[in-house]
């Protein structure tokens, strides 16, 4: 029929082609914001925070009836307005919904991780798929909700988390992984479920008799004729109950490594590996844990050492072998994980390197009115050049774009890249305006809008100080929905970096700054003093 087409009807098929190249056109394009100095923030927030309040399943968590994807950027937002307006139907949404996907079987009860969605309104049935992205987004929610709220469990998942990845999806020289497969043994979820005589196998009578009543592992199953394990009966009531099942978990977690493994899809790419960075170093930020700086160290290094290729990014590498060109997702994600890293670590390289990337993403993809296009300007020929505007499986490459920029003009005052991010808010106001939740991480981002609005923390100390430490835990230790934190080790001379000019050691003790704009309060020492600088702003 196309052969016939072609032969019988060739100017009208290259009529059609263009006609159809157009449209593609116009559907990728970003209408024109109209001329106004508004941006995205608090009016497109509160929409989007009423769209999901009436979605919201008060019974089971998330958003809509199943399957139910973990909703990353809608509960992050949720989060930051709970912060603007102390309104706990706010963060009771966000609550019940951590809550209930940690206790479900989309939770990787024994080896920690979740799948990549629930089949059913209660979390328990998941499709058993395990993305390095979910864990990567999941991550820092659940860190943000324990700043909030202090809850053990949300703390548990982020570490067992992160010890899954670093267990089932990290290559021997740092890289990670994209996924785990659902099937082993062509059957999905096999590898995942129980039933009471394996655990006795594995655990003796009385603790296999235990962790089944705990874990809702019983006769005649809830998947298959075994068990997926979940906490959905509330049956895990207090922490000396976790101390006592940890042990047990261990020893359930070896035995399930005999088992025929699903697969791993060994891709190590670099938006997710900007993703994941991110996840490592803000879980460092809040509990600490050497390895996990580490980690986000390593998998950062070896991403700028096998998936570069000058300035620019590629998009893949297996088995020795790197290629395509990158698109805008690795640059702002790869990007926005440096900075993460840098605030966590505080190696000014890791901030260089983000400014190099970004400056390029600038070139590259940026669209002259604020927007960017999802390819390069010197990609392969295609069709369109499509947009990252709303957030779907991943955020939004342009709303990370943005929030990279904002958040690196403030490190490096550097006029260029605020302006290039206040334009991106600008631009994406109109989309947002009609379907705020789906710009959730946009919205997110405007929270670095205005640098008055955010926390600027500098810290001056000897690294290896008790009151360095200490004053940077006090920093560390609050849901900040915007804040720049920067310090300085004052045997290494002065910084040129705008947040750390001028500070020094006071009295010769290590030294907080709490500035907005770069206008600082008085410098503080005492990080009980810190905490109370920053819980009053």
């Amino acid at each position: 029929m196309i052969r016939d087409a072609w032969a019988t009807r060739h100017d009208d098929v290259l009529a059609s082609a263009a006609e159809l190249a157009s449209s593609l056109a116009a559907a990728a394009a970003v209408p024109p914001a109209p001329a106004s100095d508004e941006s995205v923030g608090a009016k497109q927030t509160a929409r989007a925070t009423a769209d999901l309040k009436n979605r919201f399943d008060a019974t089971w968590g998330g958003f809509g009836p199943a399957p139910k994807f973990p909703p990353h950027a809608g509960l992050a937002l949720l989060l930051r307005e709970h912060a603007r307006t102390a309104d706990p139907a706010t963060l009771q949404m966000v609550t019940t919904t951590l809550d209930r996907m940690a206790e479900g079987g989309m939770y990787d009860q024994i080896g920690g991780g979740f799948s990549r969605y629930a089949t059913d309104e209660r979390w328990l049935v998941p499709h058993f798929e395990k993305m390095l992205y979910d864990q990567a987004l999941l991550v820092p929610v659940y860190v943000d909700a324990w700043l909030v709220t202090g809850k053990p469990l949300y703390k548990r998942v982020v570490l067992e988390t992160l010890d899954f990845v670093r267990r089932e999806l990290t290559a021997d020289d740092g890289g990670l992984y994209a996924s785990l497969d659902a099937d082993s043994e062509g059957h999905e979820g096999i590898f995942y479920i129980w039933d009471p005589d394996e655990l006795k196998a594995v655990l003796g009578p009385e603790d296999g008799g235990y962790f089944g009543a705990t874990y809702g592992i019983a006769r005649p199953g809830n998947f298959e004729g075994k068990s997926i394990p979940n906490l959905l009966g509330g049956s895990l009531k207090d922490e000396a109950a976790v101390a006592r099942l940890a042990p047990m978990k261990a020893r359930l977690l070896a035995a399930r490594g005999k088992r025929v493994r699903p697969a791993t899809d060994d891709k190590v790419l670099t938006a997710w590996n900007g993703l994941m960075i991110s996840a490592f170093a803000r879980a460092y930020d809040a509990f600490s844990r050497e390895e996990d700086l580490r980690s986000a160290r390593r998998a950062a290094d070896f991403v700028l050492a096998h998936l570069t290729k000058g300035e620019r990014l590629l998009v893949s590498y297996r088995a020795g072998k790197a290629h395509l060109n990158a698109y805008l997702d690795d640059y702002a994600f790869l990007a926005r994980g440096l900075v993460d890293l840098y605030e966590a670590g505080f190696d000014r390289r890791d901030l260089d390197r983000a400014a190099a990337l970004t400056r390029t993403m600038l070139t590259r993809f940026g669209d002259g009115r604020g927007g960017f296009h999802f390819t390069s300007d010197d990609h392969e020929t295609i069709l369109a050049r499509t947009r990252s505007t709303y957030d779907d499986a991943i955020p939004a490459g342009s709303a990370v774009a943005a929030e990279t920029l904002l958040r690196l003009a403030l490190h490096l005052d550097d006029a260029a890249f605020r302006k290039a991010g206040l334009a991106t808010l600008s631009s994406l106001r109109p989309m947002a305006e009609r379907a705020p939740a789906g710009f959730a991480t946009l919205l997110n981002a405007s929270a670095y809008g205005q640098p008055k609005d955010v926390q600027e923390i500098a810290i001056v100390g000897p690294p290896d100080a008790a009151a360095t430490r200490a004053l940077l835990r006090a920093a560390r230790s609050r849901y900040l929905p915007a804040r720049a934190i920067a310090w300085l080790d004052p045997a290494a001379g002065a910084s040129d970096l705008p947040m750390l000019v001028g500070k020094t050691l006071v009295r010769g003790k290590p030294t907080a700054y709490v500035c907005r704009n770069y206008a600082c309060d008085a410098p503080l020492t005492d990080p009980a003093e810190l905490e109370k600088a920053l819980a009053r702003r």
